[in-house]
């Protein structure tokens, strides 16, 4: 989830493009030579202004793909209760692992029965998760390791007091990993996740009664912007191995998300928790627009007896719909008095709770008012805060508070803010005053060149997605904050004709550490290893410390965990020499100042971390089992070589769908989001991609966030991609040449200089999305197959449910392509997830819906078998769902060598052999995990699944067991 120049500068110089989300906005110039943004493009005379915003953020004006991905699910609802997850979870667990012959239609025989029933083989691991070199695309040029999304960290209170250091990873997606020993060079992984229905978490702590440090508490879903809601608290007593229930903790999270967990440390039966918004919750399928009904309050609860019961402490009001207002982030014990209790909450600030300070009332007061209180926007501002003890200047230990803020203006403009009291222990009336905050100093500044500065604006607009601050226990003048990425100062951007901003004066303040209680910081973002330093992921959304020597930060972001090794280097003597430093006095002296003492060595811990959340893959029909690319949410696009070691990042950014040429295996494609997609005519070199989507980008029609991508399976040249037409080009985006001289950039960053138009697709047909909603009208593209028994047809969903068919997709004269529309009133009225055609005739098709059957009783299903007379225009759909119960489907992929069908749901992939009335597991050896693509290779007898918080996984499939 990067704001990253990369995706704004792929936009052509003639054009404004908002690229998603309610982030932090930066403004570029795309054309070469233009320094400043604002300048006229010298190549076409416009003003070649590009908004920059977070890809995965909701809000005004985009939209993030968790929240896409959930009201895909929702259809045509607004919302997805708790109870719909739960079923869902239950009927896949619940679905035979082997079928025998009763299983079977009849006349099936015992040894048919026993050929079809079951895969031998298991799901291989195949990566990545070791041996990952990204190219020369990433923010620090080495050759790093990335997992997936980290919401949260929890760290053993004996690390290093013996042998090893326990460190448990709480993943986005991916569950709960742990490791044993999180202080060695290469720490070793293994997923605890057994008893847990989700892989969706956002909180985790250890308890601190528990002195041996195995017991700990997890909260499931996931409180920043993406949404992702969960289903309750999990309590585990023997070091995260196993897990169960907080018994209480279900019906007052359900439907929402645990945003913070808190034990009181003189009694472990008190435990507070903090719940946020949250609509649904697993991984793929996360975020959403609507709260069931009977959702309970957002707000504080506390349990007195162990988790049995919980009771609502306090709340705020919220709004109705999908809004994050009143969600808890934040929920801590002041360190000297149990009793004392702080929480924050989206768009009201800092709250508290405490009998000591206000005369005996433990009633919750405000202590800390949020900038936008009460305005449109608060719903998307955030307050994170770090409690510690400190000595005033008559030597009175006081509670010191730091705190940081941000989000937007009603004018959406983006603000961030630090602050710090060094005496809390006053009433709330001492400190909120009349909503101005007297009892807080404000350190950052916006003037270029105040100290305040580098705590300005501290996560770039991103503050409700990735904000975390946190005070070192063993001196409280030591302070650290995260947010997302200054992109413009990172070294690896030094080209100031490509970004026409600030010189690189930073290593990109993603995370910043104070000595002297928040007045100056330093930058913690890469380390001092030459010629490749070792750079921080962007988007920061947690840091504990080693207990023993809190110089050693173990951080957690986007882009999995790395640490701080203990020691600090002056590296300011860099500043003169980096480019446009030296220009400004006042750069040279930020420069200074920020790379004044930052890490010796940043230590990547995320080998054999495997949390990579994967969107689709794409295998070469050449070489299936040695060449894949594939896409995964905020770490890039990744490629395939043939052994779990031989990935590697071949673009960085979000990744989406992607294709090989159907003749030209060094002909590849990808997407990133909203329509933005590249060809590379040298393999996977990252120093080769070219931009190709200006005509879909600049037509101005909507497009799913992960845009729908077909690499045409038989004729060379040939791409579709989805918006509201079917769009097409037949040279794999226009003339190689051409591209790579005006529609590529050095370091791997494609970009415009307005002399031709990147890309030569066309729209074909008319608009499949042209309608009402009563007529399932609107919106965008969904899905697509091309068949690959011919040259001509082709398989169009529409995201509201319609389905067309075209018998020439081919046509030379685009307005000659004709679709027919299949679907009836009698279909689901649901998202069409998955088309997967069969190869020996191209009028038949398996379909799957995404959705609950409790959305359209009316008309159900999941899965259907579709043939399509092309005389009559019209298809026979029959319902083949044959015991999924209520579950979606997040793909489907069929097997014509032995009649196989294979659907994807939220928890694994399910299988329905030839002739079987039942569909069960597929094979052995899948974790728990959302899979929302299949990729299947019949030639290679292969199966794929990308999965969204594990990584990826092949199946071996048998050969014919037709007869």
């Amino acid at each position: 989830m990067r704001m990253r120049s990369r995706a704004g500068q792929a936009v052509l110089a003639s054009m404004v493009v908002v690229v998603a989300g309610c982030g932090g906005t930066t403004t570029h110039t795309t054309a070469k030579g233009d320094r400043a943004a604002g300048d006229r493009d010298r190549a076409g005379g416009h003003e070649a202004k590009v908004e920059v915003r977070d890809p995965d953020q909701g809000g005004k004006p985009g939209r993030n793909p968790n929240q896409e991905a959930f009201q895909d699910r929702a259809l045509p609802r607004g919302y997805i209760t708790a109870e719909n997850v739960r079923s869902a979870r239950r009927a896949f667990v619940d679905l035979p692992q082997q079928l025998g012959v009763s299983d079977f239609q009849p006349g099936t025989t015992t040894q048919q029965a026993r050929d079809r029933g079951r895969i031998r083989n298991p799901w291989e691991f195949l990566g990545p998760t070791v041996g990952v070199a990204p190219g020369p695309t990433t923010e620090s040029l080495r050759d790093s390791i990335t997992s997936g999304r980290i919401t949260a960290l929890a760290i053993d209170p004996n690390c290093g007091a013996g042998s090893g250091c326990r460190v448990w990873v709480a993943a986005a997606g991916g569950g709960i990993w742990r490791t044993s020993n999180g202080l060695d060079p290469q720490p070793t992984w293994h997923a605890v996740t057994a008893g847990l229905p989700t892989n969706a978490l956002g909180s985790l702590v250890v308890d601190p009664n528990d002195a041996s440090g195995n017991t700990l508490y997890a909260g499931t879903g996931e409180a920043n912007a993406i949404n992702q809601a969960g289903l309750g608290v999990y309590k585990s007593t023997d070091g995260g191995s196993s897990w169960s229930l907080v018994p209480g903790s279900f019906d007052v999270t359900k439907d929402r998300s645990v945003g913070a967990i808190a034990i009181d440390p003189k009694d472990p039966k008190t435990i507070w928790i903090g719940t946020a918004l949250g609509t649904q919750g697993q991984s793929s399928i996360n975020g959403g627009t609507a709260v069931p009904p009977g959702a309970p309050t957002l707000g504080v609860y506390r349990s007195t007896d162990g988790g049995q019961h919980f009771s609502l402490q306090f709340s705020q009001p919220g709004e109705a719909g999908r809004s994050s207002l009143g969600g808890v982030t934040n929920l801590q014990l002041d360190p000297a008095d149990h009793t004392t209790v702080y929480a924050s909450l989206f768009g009201y600030g800092i709250w508290r709770s405490s009998a000591s300070l206000e005369g005996g009332d433990a009633g919750w007061k405000q202590i800390f008012k949020a900038a936008q209180q009460g305005s449109p926007t608060a719903r998307l501002e955030r307050t994170e805060y770090a409690l510690t003890k400190a000595k005033d200047q008559a030597g009175q230990t006081h509670t010191r508070i730091y705190v940081g803020d941000g989000g937007f203006t009603p004018d959406f403009e983006t603000f961030g803010d630090f602050y710090r009291t060094d005496n809390a222990d006053r009433p709330a009336s001492a400190l909120v005053g009349d909503g101005s905050n007297p009892g807080f100093t404000k350190l950052s500044s916006p003037t270029n060149g105040d100290p305040g500065f580098a705590s300005f604006n501290l996560c770039q607009g991103q503050c409700n997605y990735d904000l975390f601050v946190v005070a070192d226990p063993k001196n409280p003048d030591v302070v650290w904050f995260g947010g997302s990425m200054v992109y413009e100062e990172i070294r690896p951007l030094q080209d100031q004709s490509l970004i026409g901003v600030a010189p690189n004066r930073s290593n990109g303040r993603a995370v910043m550490r104070s000595e002297d209680a928040g007045v100056h910081f330093t930058d913690m973002t890469a380390d001092t290893q030459t010629p490749h330093y070792e750079q921080m992921h962007p988007d920061q959304h947690a840091l504990v410390f080693d207990p023993r020597n809190t110089n050693i930060a173990f951080v957690g972001s986007d882009g999995g965990l790395v640490r701080t090794d203990g020691t600090f280097d002056d590296a300011s003597g860099q500043c003169a020499t980096r480019d446009g430093v030296a220009a400004s006095p006042v750069d040279l002296a930020e420069c200074r100042q920020w790379l004044s003492k930052i890490p010796h060595r940043i230590v990547n811990m995320n080998a054999g971390l495997a949390t990579l959340q994967f969107v689709d893959l794409a295998a070469d029909p050449r070489n299936p089992t040695g060449d894949l690319i594939g896409g995964t949410q905020d770490n890039g696009t990744f490629a395939f070589s043939g052994a779990p070691r031989s990935w590697f990042e071949s673009v960085n950014g979000d990744g989406g769908p992607a294709g090989f040429d159907a003749a030209d295996p060094n002909v590849r494609l990808h997407t990133f989001f909203l329509g933005l997609a590249d060809v590379n005519h040298h393999g996977a070199d990252p120093l080769k991609w070219t931009f190709i989507t200006q005509p879909i980008l600049e037509s101005g029609e909507q497009v799913s966030f992960y845009t729908p991508l077909v690499a045409d399976p038989k004729v060379s040249g040939t791409v579709y991609i989805g918006a509201q037409h079917l769009w097409r080009t037949k040279d794999d985006g226009g003339d190689q040449a051409q591209l790579e001289a005006h529609c590529a950039g050095p370091g791997g960053v494609p970009q415009y200089d307005g002399a031709i138009t990147c890309g030569d697709f066309v729209a074909l047909g008319p608009d499949l999305t042209a309608g009402d909603a009563a007529d399932r009208g609107g919106q965008y593209i969904a899905s697509m197959a091309r068949a690959p028994g011919d040259r001509g047809t082709m398989w169009v969903s529409t995201r509201l449910g319609r389905l067309f068919v075209t018998r020439n997709a081919d046509a030379g004269d685009p307005s000659a392509v004709t679709f027919t529309r299949i679907d009836t009133p009698g279909t689901p009225s649901r998202f069409i997830s998955g088309i997967s055609v069969d190869p020996k005739d191209p009028n038949h098709a398996f379909v799957s819906y995404s959705g609950y059957n409790a959305a359209t009783p009316t008309t159900p299903g999941h899965v259907f078998d579709v043939r399509f007379d092309p005389r009559t225009g019209r298809a026979h759909f029959r319902d083949i769902s044959l015991g999924l119960a209520d579950q979606p489907i997040t793909d489907v992929a069929y097997d014509d060598a032995t009649g196989d069908l294979y659907a994807a749901t939220d928890y694994g992939v399910l299988r329905l052999p030839d002739s079987a009335r039942h569909w069960s597991n597929a094979a052995d050896g899948l974790p728990l995990a959302s899979v929302p693509g299949l990729t299947i290779v019949p030639s290679g007898r292969v199966l794929y699944a990308a999965t969204y918080g594990r990584s990826t996984y092949r199946l071996r499939l048998p050969r014919s067991h037709r007869h």
